[in-house]
């Protein structure tokens, strides 16, 4: 499927930039053994950082800025030659983009940059982190219109839009397709095909539409705002090496870039854009399954998959769970129930229960089920609950035990290892 597709992409992007992020920890610890070269451009880094806050006191420090300055403090600090080298180094502004270095030793220059030579070339580390940085923003906008793309086109193949309806298909095509199934699939490609050329905003607001989005929803208007941006600045970085330009700041309000700035791709922003990106995924997903199924089996689709994720930190699913346990149009008032189970167990999974403490004490199960009383017990963690489960699955069908064993819910209590032994010897006298 191709949300799943998604969710694997998403754990992926936040893998890479983690191993980013040990990367510049390994490089604060190696400095002092990088080739002569590399410690030289690092201080040429730093010599132009401080030409650009020499020229403006509103100069703004980034996340690679940081980074300059950490790995030249150690070199300056552990290196008599980069201490040399630094201290002859002046800078010369040629105009307003480029800056010239110079040193008052031209034989310790001459010196250095027979090394550089020697070195060979990515002396850099800086110029290939950069290009991994704006790869992976690029890559998060492919990433969310494929996913769009994907979930739309079931959409259009259950209920074709007017819009597409409408459209025609020239004689040279038409003789080529063989079904009236052919002539749908040839329509919504190429409606597919001119609706990602116009901006982010307007195929969002459409989507937003054809997907039954909340409106006036504060989160999610939000995080398509962010989004918005997101897509402002892949596009700076494609097409001005990200140099600020009029559109950017016409599109971007109370932004802290002006127009001629470099805009920045650092660590802390990607992992913003990703719980952004992954948020409006969810919603994307949430509104595809009611768009394909009723009420009942549309939670059913949607909770299938965040009973997988529940041991992850994310902003959408206990705001879409909380929803669901509220939502009045199911016919059967156990997703409701169970949309609160799940409500309550994502903060059990990520060590945050005690933030709906006093909902999980107002949450009354003497009336409910076995199964929502056995919910209650495992999530408040009683005293008694080995025992209660025992009986539990004393009174369980062979065909019941085997479907309540595979329930996440039970992984969350602190007496997992034993309800896991009461599991393993039910599991034993089946097959016995």
């Amino acid at each position: 499927m191709m949300f799943k597709k998604f969710i694997s992409d998403v754990d992926s992007f936040y893998l890479t930039i983690d191993r980013i992020d040990q990367d510049s920890e390994k490089y604060e610890r190696e400095v002092d053994d990088f080739p002569i070269g590399m410690q030289t451009m690092i201080l040429f880094k730093r010599k132009e950082l401080e030409s650009l806050q020499e020229e403006s006191e509103d100069y703004q420090i980034t996340e690679e800025d940081n980074l300059v300055i950490t790995l030249s403090n150690k070199l300056l600090e552990s290196s008599k030659l980069m201490k040399k080298v630094y201290d002859s180094l002046n800078f010369k502004k040629i105009d307003d983009e480029k800056i010239e270095l110079l040193s008052s030793s031209p034989g310790l220059m001459k010196f250095i940059e027979y090394k550089i030579s020697e070195d060979g070339e990515n002396l850099d580390l800086f110029t290939d982190r950069k290009f991994t940085l704006n790869s992976i923003l690029i890559n998060y906008c492919i990433t969310l219109e494929s996913l769009v793309s994907n979930l739309l086109k079931d959409v259009f193949i259950e209920k074709l839009p007017e819009e597409i309806k409408n459209r025609t298909i020239p004689f040279h095509e038409l003789v080529n397709l063989n079904s009236i199934d052919d002539a749908q699939n040839y329509l919504i490609e190429q409606y597919m095909d001119d609706f990602f050329r116009s901006s982010f905003d307007d195929w969002i607001a459409k989507t937003s539409k054809f997907m039954k989005l909340p409106q006036n929803n504060i989160e999610l208007d939000d995080v398509k705002s962010r989004i918005s941006e997101m897509y402002q600045r892949r596009n700076l970085i494609i097409h001005t090496n990200g140099i600020v330009n009029k559109q950017y700041t016409n599109f971007v309000k109370n932004s802290k870039y002006n127009q001629g700035d470099t805009i920045e791709v650092g660590i802390d922003y990607l992992r913003d854009r990703l719980k952004d990106m992954e948020f409006l995924g969810w919603h994307l997903f949430s509104g595809y399954c009611s768009c394909l199924y009723n009420d009942d089996n549309a939670f059913a689709a949607l909770n299938s998959e965040i009973v997988k994720r529940l041991n992850k930190e994310s902003v959408a699913l206990p705001l879409l769970l909380d929803y669901f346990s509220a939502y009045n149009k199911f016919s059967d008032s156990s997703y409701n129930l169970i949309a609160k189970v799940n409500y309550f167990l994502y903060y059990k999974f990520n060590g945050e229960i005690d933030k709906v403490k006093d909902k999980l004490n107002n949450f009354s199960v003497g009336h409910l089920d076995t199964d929502f009383k056995i919910a209650k017990a495992v999530l408040i963690d009683e005293d008694d609950l080995c025992e209660q489960i025992q009986k539990y699955i004393d009174d369980l069908s062979d065909e019941d035990f085997f479907i309540v064993s595979t329930f996440p819910i039970f992984r969350s209590s602190r007496n997992w290892i034993s309800i896991k032994e009461i599991f393993n010897q039910r599991l034993k006298e089946v097959f016995d």
